[in-house]
């Protein structure tokens, strides 16, 4: 699981919706931008309409930020704060994805 402080609050939400820019991928739309905390800050959304169930969408974000941990390598020089809206929910093809975002965001 990803430790508190690499996880954005509201406030931080509402800031890179505004202002920050944006990659699509096939599963995720990802928001970003740049911040001053000195290392990289997550946050994953899902809504209702890409999993109904409650229990469904805490399980896939437990996966995702499990994922994102995973692949600190890729990210932990970086000091972005990154919002991952899911589009649709493929557990095979997650891991690939994030993989690649975290690679291309700069």
């Amino acid at each position: 699981m990803l430790a508190r402080n690499f996880r954005l609050k509201k406030n931080d939400m509402d800031r890179i919706y505004k202002k920050g820019q944006r990659v699509a991928q096939d599963l995720f739309l990802v928001r970003y931008l740049p911040n001053r905390a000195g290392h990289s800050r997550f946050s994953v959304v899902i809504s209702k309409k890409v999993l109904a169930k409650a229990h469904d969408r805490n399980h896939a974000k437990r996966q995702i930020y499990q994922l994102i941990w995973q692949a600190k390598d890729l990210w932990q020089t970086k000091s972005l704060d990154i919002a991952l809206v899911l589009k649709k929910y493929q557990e095979e093809k997650i891991s690939a994805d994030i993989n690649y975002i975290l690679g291309q965001i700069k």
